[in-house]
């Protein structure tokens, strides 16, 4: 017979969410992410664009919205029923001299909200233009049309 010698696995890293944190699925009934499909290229990846999704509760999303208004120079745009869209133009930090599209948009459902932060450098290309429209699309939807959960 062979000797068996059992490993455990390195503890955790508090620096970093743990996988299984991350994977965890919504409790029924919560409204589901427009994400991951539309947010592929989060993080800048797709020629400068900055994607965010944020769930919280009405409150936050009411004082989060209302301090990005605050801002200045946001003017609504049109959205689906359901959904507030919001847009600005802000210098672009990595680019001297350029700029920078902003885009926030708002669908609140009962007590809960989601938030989606869009940045592209100016002027949005036709496709960037889309993708904002397919994302105002998908955050309307109900979260029963949003695609099956299990």
């Amino acid at each position: 017979m062979g000797e068996f010698r059992y490993v455990l696995p390195p503890p955790p890293d508090r620096r970093r969410p743990s996988l299984t944190a991350l994977a965890r699925p919504a409790p029924v009934g919560v409204p589901a992410s427009p994400e991951p499909e539309l947010a592929a290229g989060h993080g800048g990846g797709d020629g400068g664009r900055l994607l965010r999704v944020r769930r919280c509760a009405a409150e936050e999303a009411t004082s989060r919205r209302d301090a990005w208004i605050g801002a200045g120079g946001a003017r609504q745009l049109a959205a689906p029923p359901g959904v507030d869209a919001w847009e600005r133009r802000r210098p672009d930090v990595a680019t001297p001299g350029g700029w920078r599209r902003q885009r926030l948009a708002v669908a609140v459902r009962a007590a809960e909200a989601l938030l989606i932060h869009w940045s592209v450098p100016e002027p949005p290309s036709e496709a960037e233009e889309e993708r904002w429209t397919a994302l105002l699309l998908r955050l309307a939807a109900r979260p029963e049309e949003r695609g099956w959960r299990a």
